[in-house]
């Protein structure tokens, strides 16, 4: 009877397990899609002749992965996905525990990995910490950046702010 049981479980669980492949498939392509999409768009329309500082803080879009990496005062890394950027400062999603987020802390060499390009911060502190359920939202604001490394991010950032003014008028 026992072999039987056995013998039924695994006939279930082919089809889910196949099913939920295929949903990650579906779901790994239509990121790779989002991802593609803004890049060529950020291609076709460059970001030059804009004048940066007009810019507000621009939300990321939920499927364009902008991760955020770095070391706190202790040396214990910080990992993140962002949920804005401004020239200014940027606020991301961290996973952890919130009680190695202190405001006030300085958190240097952050390395900013977007589908374009990847920049570094040489230093950033935390303002302001907020909370939901299973996450913490943290907003740090740059304290010192090298002048490659801004021109980097304001190329970002335009691109990211035309590419959402391109999709709102797309809906």
């Amino acid at each position: 009877m026992s072999l039987k049981i056995l013998a039924l479980t695994a006939l279930l669980s082919i089809p889910l397990f196949v099913a939920l492949w295929m949903l990650g498939r579906f779901e790994k392509r239509r990121k790779q899609r989002i991802v593609d999409d803004f890049l060529a768009y950020a291609h076709a329309h460059p970001a030059s002749g804009r004048n940066m500082r007009e810019m507000r803080r621009v939300l990321l879009p939920v499927d364009l992965d902008v991760w955020l990496h770095a070391t706190d005062s202790n040396g214990r890394l910080l990992r993140g996905r962002l949920r804005d950027l401004s020239l200014s400062g940027t606020a991301a999603i961290i996973g952890g525990f919130r009680r190695r987020l202190e405001p006030g802390m300085e958190v240097n060499q952050a390395i900013i990995s977007t589908p374009l390009n990847r920049f570094c911060v040489e230093c950033m502190r935390l303002v302001r910490i907020g909370s939901g359920p299973d996450r913490h939202v943290a907003a740090f604001q740059f304290q010192r950046i090298d002048t490659a490394q801004f021109k980097e991010l304001q190329r970002f950032i335009g691109y990211l702010d035309r590419y959402q003014h391109h999709e709102t008028a797309r809906n």
